[in-house]
């Protein structure tokens, strides 16, 4: 086995419930999850590529795939509506391990629903993974406002002053667009340890998350006019 591999997982699951296909869903008359795939074939890194889908049709979907790959069909127990992808990204790592004879010492995983995100921010987070040794990292955006909470029919503030919010403290908010962990930190089943690394994408456009129609058309205008966002 070789050692210092990565490891980069695609869940890619059908049935989403809010975007009927969303996976394959086109934008500027290519599949949302083709964006990803483009900008992992763009990594320099010694990688092995590994998609996973319960989708016979998602797989088949996949555009040509530069780096080494491995298509992984996900069993029905682990492509359920409440299925979290740690379970989906460690039965992906073991898969692989297995029948590549591969030691990976890295894992990351990248969402298709992220269309947005560029290679260059992957290679910097892993970069920055390496240096610093933690146990996970984990991509964000800046998010900070004058927050509210409903609990049992009450509002109520999450912020102790109302004050301009240049002057609150900053708050960030999890992206979809990328994960990555330790070797050690997947063999607990979960993916997030206790030393916790953020890597916060700017500008924050490229941290959207496709989770309604009105996403895919924010998405669509940016990615017409990439020079003018990025």
């Amino acid at each position: 086995m070789k050692e210092n591999n990565i490891l980069v997982v695609l869940p890619v699951r059908s049935g989403s419930k809010g975007i009927r296909k969303k996976n394959i869903y086109k934008i500027n008359n290519k599949e949302l999850l083709n964006y990803a795939v483009h900008e992992i074939n763009n990594l320099k890194n010694n990688l092995t590529f590994a998609i996973s889908s319960n989708s016979d049709k998602i797989l088949k979907s996949i555009n040509v795939i530069k780096k080494n790959h491995i298509k992984i069909k996900r069993p029905a127990s682990l492509a359920k509506d409440n299925t979290t992808l740690d379970p989906v990204i460690f039965h992906a790592f073991n898969y692989a391990e297995k029948k590549l004879n591969k030691f990976f010492s890295k894992i990351v995983t990248i969402q298709a629903t992220s269309p947005l995100m560029t290679y260059v921010d992957i290679q910097k987070a892993i970069k920055k993974f390496d240096i610093k040794k933690y146990d996970s990292l984990i991509s964000v955006i800046e998010d900070t406002h004058l927050r509210w909470r409903l609990k049992k029919n009450r509002y109520y503030p999450l912020f102790k002053k109302r004050v301009n919010r240049q002057k609150l403290e900053k708050d960030f908010r999890e992206t979809g667009s990328f994960q990555i962990c330790s070797r050690k930190q997947i063999l607990t089943g979960k993916r997030l340890g206790k030393k916790i690394l953020f890597y916060e994408i700017k500008p924050k456009i490229r941290g959207l998350d496709i989770d309604t129609l009105h996403d895919m058309y924010i998405a669509e205008l940016v990615l017409r006019n990439r020079n003018k966002f990025f």
